[in-house]
């Protein structure tokens, strides 16, 4: 089988390190019952190596989000908002379709929200980091943005509704989606940190 020989698990790999005797044991134990439902949307007309690579992706991510976390709580704790927005894009690659953990849906909104996020900042050569936090639909997206000036943060976020509302009406026409930006308050356990 082709599929053996070959079993990717991350855009630009090429090969599993697995040998060909381990992906035939991996493959039989793939095809017992042990299977997902063919039925569940990331499984939907997979073959069961293929669901098994999905279920493999998923676990890296939560393993590497085991790993990131903890480091992101001692970048704040240090003060270190470079190293902070650093992980928070890192864990936020892996849960886009394109990455290991697939959270949003088929439907885009979050990537596409991230996507006029991150371009808007980068337009405006702003400091911007971000991650869905899931939500079926439009879902969420929290952002780490530099908010030192604010007429420049105040022309982001207006990018940001202005290409988000365009992306919205072109796949969803007549529905009236826009990103709505909620701020947080600082309260007692939490701080800013600056870079």
């Amino acid at each position: 089988m082709a599929a053996l020989t070959q079993f990717p698990l991350v855009k630009g790999e090429d090969k599993c390190s697995l040998s060909k005797a381990e992906l035939t044991k991996v493959k039989k134990a793939v095809e017992s019952e042990h299977v997902p439902p063919a039925d569940l949307p990331m499984h939907r007309g997979k073959t069961p190596l293929q669901s098994f690579a999905v279920i493999l992706r998923r676990m890296r991510h939560q393993k590497m989000s085991s790993l990131l976390v903890p480091l992101a709580g001692e970048a704040v704790a240090m003060g270190d908002a470079v190293l902070f927005g650093k992980l928070l894009d890192l864990e936020g690659s892996s849960l886009r379709m394109s990455g290991d953990f697939m959270i949003t849906g088929d439907n885009g909104a979050q990537d596409a929200l991230l996507d006029c996020c991150l371009d808007a900042g980068s337009a405006l050569k702003m400091t911007v980091h971000g991650r869905m936090l899931g939500g079926g639909g439009g879902g969420n997206v929290l952002l780490f943005v530099d908010t030192s000036n604010a007429q420049l943060r105040q022309q982001w976020e207006a990018d940001v509704k202005r290409t988000y509302a365009a992306w919205a009406a072109a796949k969803f026409p007549g529905q009236g989606i826009e990103a709505t930006v909620i701020v947080p308050k600082i309260s007692a356990g939490a701080r800013l940190i600056t870079a």
